[in-house]
């Protein structure tokens, strides 16, 4: 079996050509990541009693025990900097400050 040989030496590229390249990638690295955060909020209420705890809590609208702040406070800690998540962590935010107000 005789094989042909497609491959050419590389042109050298200028600098300009790699940030293009290098900003096509981080963009595609940014959409690949969101998107991943999306399936993983999809199918973690599925899955993981923890996740299915947080989301009954908000769900709920208040937080009624120490233990339920904890696990809200942990879970900000967890999301806080990603991407897409923002309203999320309003939300979390109002309900521990709530809650750390009613507690004194």
């Amino acid at each position: 079996m005789k094989m042909k040989n497609d491959l050419h030496p590389a042109e050298p590229r200028g600098v300009t050509d790699m940030d293009a390249e290098i900003e096509l990638l981080d963009k595609s690295i940014t959409k690949l990541i969101t998107q991943l955060d999306q399936f993983h909020a999809a199918i973690s209420p599925r899955r993981d009693p923890v996740a299915t705890r947080i989301s009954e809590i908000m769900e709920h609208g208040s937080i009624r025990d120490e233990e339920e702040f904890c696990l809200l406070r942990r879970h900000v800690d967890l999301i806080e900097g990603q991407p897409g998540r923002d309203n999320e962590l309003r939300r979390l935010y109002e309900l521990l400050e709530t809650f750390a107000t009613r507690r004194g």
